[in-house]
């Protein structure tokens, strides 16, 4: 059975919050009552079990169940979101509320919701740009075309919050699954990072080849070839950390490859001489 994060009260408390304000048109009210209710359910989350249901997970769940609520009240859900999403005075947890139904909308309406999208990636707030990498995965689901011409097009600006933006929503995690199907839609994206030089966007790069080397190792030893052969420092540095997961499974493989004598990652050295 899996694990239910949005329990009955919670849905009850959320009911009664937007009918509420449905009735009092009181935005500031409902804000707050939406924030005690994250806290709440939160709180309610079996200590084993909130390594695994983070912030995230509980906006991302609680976003969907608002959403259909909004709908089933009729209240105009991209607008309130909108509103509540563009106010900086209001919390990251209830902003992020917003920027999940937003992402929802964009479901339906892509071009009203990717200027949000962007925003939250631009964000000068971590947790948001981390929201955002999350809530736009099912939209590159959705629209692989439209979304690759977009991310195809933040790669022309020097922005190193939207360059970040895109190589970690596109890592191959469980919402991108259908990645596994298509690489190659990932990696012609990815591959315009290949030479990254800022070092935010350059590590996430690394990163993300070294997510699929889990599932496609010779296709990154191959990558981390290509990127070796081209002397560039900033590709060879992308290179490197693309093997954090190869060097466990064949250390000097990895080595000659990166022509080094030694590979280290945080408190962990392979060595050539201890082979």
């Amino acid at each position: 059975m899996s694990f239910q994060l949005i329990l009955s009260n919670h849905q009850s408390l959320l009911d009664r919050a937007v009918t509420d304000f449905k009735i009092r048109d009181d935005l500031h009210i409902f804000v707050s009552e939406l924030s005690g209710l994250v806290d709440q359910i939160r709180q309610d989350i079996p200590v084993k079990k909130r390594i695994s249901f983070g912030l995230y997970s509980v906006l991302k769940e609680l976003g969907s169940r608002l959403y259909d609520v909004f709908l089933i009240k009729e209240l105009p859900v991209f607008n309130i979101s909108a509103q509540i999403f563009d106010d900086l005075n209001i919390g990251y947890s209830v902003r992020g509320l917003a920027l999940q139904m937003i992402s929802i909308h964009g479901l339906e309406n892509l071009d009203e919701a990717w200027p949000y999208i962007q925003k939250g990636a631009l964000s000068d707030m971590w947790i948001i740009r981390e929201f955002t990498v999350g809530f736009v995965r099912k939209l590159i689901e959705r629209y692989p075309g439209e979304m690759k011409e977009k991310y195809l097009k933040i790669l022309e600006t020097d922005d190193k919050n939207l360059r970040r933006f895109v190589s970690e929503s596109l890592r191959p995690v469980r919402e991108n699954r259908w990645f596994q199907k298509k690489p190659e839609w990932q990696l012609d994206i990815l591959g315009k990072m290949f030479s990254e030089k800022g070092a935010y966007a350059r590590t996430s790069v690394g990163n993300n080849l070294s997510d699929w080397a889990r599932t496609y190792p010779e296709v990154v030893y191959d990558i981390v070839k290509k990127l070796v052969a081209t002397g560039d420092k900033n590709s060879f540095q992308i290179a490197y950390r693309a093997c954090r997961n190869l060097v466990k499974k064949d250390p000097k493989r990895v080595m000659d490859m990166l022509g080094v004598n030694e590979y280290k990652y945080k408190d962990r050295v392979y060595y050539r001489k201890d082979l």
